[in-house]
């Protein structure tokens, strides 16, 4: 364990900020103005060098700094003498007026908020990410900045990072993070800065189509790129501008399922041939769906979660792509959104959520039982528009919002491999 940087009255509101305690809160308790926190905030961001509460909370945690469960929040307490009837009844028929206005915006979330909400992130300083400690997941290194929505792919042994949004803004920065040296490198940035995109390798090329793009649009540019030559190049445009699909490669070909087409989740499916460099309708997904997820297993191709309206979906689809038929598979425990999915072995794994419903735990199905059972998550609550990506037994994760957006890398375990000896006889 390294020796800790921060004097007492930071690890107290650290440890407050591991159970999820707001500026005003922690204010309360300590007897303090919420600038005071905020102050002290800073100060331990920079002793730490981080960016956010949750990649400080996850650090001192992982040094053993904090041990998240030994404090309370709740506020001194303050008597107050009780109010008249006549104050309560109109009290009470204030608070009715005042929920109905709120809630009328809600009715319809993906539609009332607009587009430009629903594919942008806005930081909730007030909800900040609850973490867990987990034998099986490590915070492995930080992004250089906090990023959402961008693509995570893998490319001999590295994470390549493409696009997204940094501190509010559509970006096109590629990074290079190799896991074996912890070591970053930054590529040559994508000719189009996008975000609400996902990634697919094949053939030693990196693929990404679509996405939401600075002005506020959505593209159908498809942009490949060479990791070997660090250099990009277009390739046919999508049918249709999209952002928010899930993507797969299998066989040569890469699947593009749903996302979001301006209006609303579309159940739409593409095929796109890189010999022929075209693309081609499929038969539809049976759910519409935008920011699901997709994985390929035993030459199927699933598809899971998404946001349709105004529920995270739990809703999983198999896909046969020599039929080209569809078939419905045992939903997820949770419903979730803007999360990911990989295969490691025989079984696939589901990655963060949190987009509405509360993320309690990831989750890991099984083809063969048709059975999806729960694993742990170093962050609970929200964990959504993150990257997920599978390199040899190992599971990463990548950045996403929870709260705030975050640049934490963390590594799963998935499998364990042991040697055993060889015995002579």
């Amino acid at each position: 364990m390294e020796k800790c940087p921060l004097s007492q009255r930071e690890l107290e509101i650290l440890k407050m900020a591991a159970l999820g305690a707001t500026n005003e809160q922690i204010a309360s308790k300590l007897y303090i103005s919420t600038n005071t926190v905020k102050v002290h905030l800073r100060n331990i961001f920079e002793k730490l060098g981080v960016q956010s509460r949750t990649e400080a909370v996850t650090l001192a945690i992982k040094e053993g700094w904090i041990e998240v469960g030994e404090v309370s929040l709740k506020p001194p307490e303050t008597r107050v003498a009780p109010l008249p009837l006549w104050k309560k009844a109109f009290l009470l028929s204030a608070l009715l007026l005042a929920s109905i206005l709120v809630a009328m915006p809600w009715i319809s979330p993906i539609q009332a908020r607009g587009s430009s909400s629903f594919l942008a992130d806005v930081s909730s300083p007030s909800r900040p990410a609850a973490m867990m400690a987990s034998g099986r997941w490590l915070l492995k290194s930080f992004l250089p900045s906090p990023r959402t929505r961008m693509a995570v792919t893998s490319w001999e042994g590295a994470i390549i990072i493409i696009g997204g949004e940094v501190a509010g803004n559509v970006d096109g920065k590629v990074l290079a993070y190799y896991p074996g040296q912890n070591r970053w490198e930054e590529k040559a940035p994508k000719p189009i800065p996008v975000s609400n995109i996902a990634a697919a390798s094949l053939g030693g090329k990196i693929y990404i189509p679509g996405g939401y793009i600075p002005d506020g649009t959505l593209t159908d540019a498809l942009e490949i790129y060479d990791p070997a030559g660090d250099a990009w190049i277009r390739g046919a445009s999508l049918p249709m501008p999209l952002c928010g699909y899930a993507i797969a490669s299998y066989q040569g070909k890469i699947y593009l399922f749903g996302g979001w087409d301006g209006k609303r989740a579309t159940n739409k499916a593409f095929l796109y041939d890189p010999e022929a460099d075209s693309w081609q309708e499929l038969p539809p997904m049976p759910t519409p769906r935008a920011f699901a997820a997709a994985a390929v297993l035993n030459d199927r191709i699933y598809v899971a979660g998404g946001i349709n309206g105004s529920r995270e979906l739990r809703e999983v689809e198999e896909f046969d792509p020599q039929k080209r038929l569809w078939q419905k598979r045992s939903p997820m425990i949770l419903g979730r959104a803007g999360f990911g999915m990989s295969s490691i072995g025989p079984w696939i794994y589901a990655v963060g959520g949190g987009w509405k419903n509360y993320l309690a735990h990831n989750e890991r199905y099984d083809p063969k039982a048709d059975l999806w059972t729960p694993f742990d998550s170093p962050i609970l609550g929200e964990w959504r528009n993150l990257g997920v990506v599978a390199i040899g037994n190992k599971i990463y994760a990548v950045g996403g919002k929870s709260g705030e957006p975050l640049a934490l890398v963390e590594e799963y375990q998935a499998i364990f491999t042991i040697m055993l000896p060889q015995v002579q006889r």
